[in-house]
């Protein structure tokens, strides 16, 4: 039932939303996993915490679909600004 994801016990399970780079694209940025990241696209910014990833290639961006706070309109379109957010 499409209320499920509602209840408690499900709600502890669903990740918190994040954005990914490739370690280089997070030493470039002189991050760590875990740091903010403030990122444009399509014209809305979104504050995200870090995960690096050795599984994408540098200058790629990668945002998990289906988790609150991600836009599914954001898919498929280029990302205009990544940098770390300000504390």
């Amino acid at each position: 039932d499409e209320t499920s994801s509602l209840a408690a016990p499900v709600q502890e399970r669903i990740p918190q939303a994040y954005v990914a780079v490739a370690k280089s694209e997070a030493d470039r940025l002189g991050v760590n996993d875990g740091a903010l990241l403030s990122l444009s696209i399509g014209g809305e910014t979104l504050t995200l915490p870090l995960r690096i990833s050795e599984e994408l290639g540098a200058g790629l961006v990668a945002l998990p679909a289906g988790l609150p706070g991600i836009p599914p309109a954001l898919f498929g379109k280029s990302v205009d600004g990544l940098q770390e957010a300000a504390q």
